[in-house]
């Protein structure tokens, strides 16, 4: 019995190679292409049916932040941490919320700050205080 040259199982492990790799690129778009079918069975969702719940044990109180430009309303409790629009490394840490001011701690070590309604909140450009409510649930 003859044995094969080395130039002949180099060939054939070349194209052991080529069918190994073709079956691998194969199968996950075969199966890419049958989920995307599969997906647009589906019914479509819009906004406009969206809605949610939140409820909290107890009532608790939030702080009620402006964001501008974009004017946007965010609700922050006790704990929560409260990132600079303009640079998102800095923030501060919500430790109290009270009827009519806002007490935080800048980082991690900062000293406690305190800011009242309806002012803005020193050292983050675009963040004001305009209120505090107390909830104990959210619907939106």
């Amino acid at each position: 019995m003859r044995r094969a040259t080395p130039s002949f199982r180099l060939g054939l492990r070349s194209w052991d190679t080529w069918v190994l790799a073709a079956l691998v690129f194969a199968a996950p778009a075969a199966s890419a292409a049958g989920a995307a079918a599969r997906v647009e069975d589906q019914p479509l969702v819009t906004f406009r049916e969206a809605s949610a719940e939140i409820s909290v044990p107890a009532p608790t109180r939030h702080a009620v932040v402006l964001q501008e430009p974009g004017k946007f309303r965010r609700l922050y409790a006790r704990g929560d941490i409260v990132f600079d629009p303009q640079d998102p490394t800095r923030s501060l840490t919500i430790q109290r919320v009270d009827a009519r001011a806002l007490v935080f701690r800048e980082g991690p070590r900062g000293r406690q700050q305190s800011v009242p309604t309806g002012r803005p909140i020193p050292g983050f450009a675009g963040l004001r205080l305009i209120g505090t409510v107390m909830l104990n649930e959210v619907q939106y």
